[in-house]
């Protein structure tokens, strides 16, 4: 219990500085936090010599991230996610279903968005619109016996 009460107090602190800084053009911010990835796979049949209906699962993964930004102007800004890598495991799916984990493999997104910020530059609350574009590299593929 006296863990929660000190992790609740360090993020109302935490909160509470965000909230008294203004995003105005020439500022940066950063932040921290767990993503979860879950993919929806729609898996084609596997080539032959698999089994007719063979395809597979992609598993979902958590990671540390965080995320560094900067206002352009008051109103846009450039985020750059960074983090640590994601561990996907595969699995067996279709014809093979039950045959559980196929492999792994490890991937880092590198990410670049363009945000627009709606209201003023103090504003407490202050959605915004971001477009972006990801370069997935993937490594440590491996795959089970």
């Amino acid at each position: 219990m006296k863990t929660f009460l000190k992790a609740s107090a360090a993020v109302m602190v935490l909160a509470a500085c965000a909230a008294a800084q203004a995003q105005v053009a020439g500022t940066f911010s950063a932040r921290a936090g767990v993503t979860r990835i879950m993919p929806d796979v729609t898996s084609g049949n596997l080539s032959e010599p698999s089994f007719p209906g063979t395809t597979v699962d992609v598993g979902s993964a958590s990671a540390l991230t965080g995320g560094l930004n900067y206002m352009i102007t008051d109103h846009w800004a450039v985020d750059l996610p960074v983090g640590l890598p994601f561990k996907h495991n595969f699995y067996g799916d279709g014809a093979i279903a039950g045959t559980g984990k196929l492999g792994e493999t490890k991937v880092v997104p590198a990410t670049l968005f363009a945000q627009y910020r709606f209201g003023q530059a103090n504003a407490q609350f202050r959605p915004y619109l971001g477009l972006g574009v990801t370069y997935s590299r993937f490594f440590k593929n491996r795959s089970t016996a």
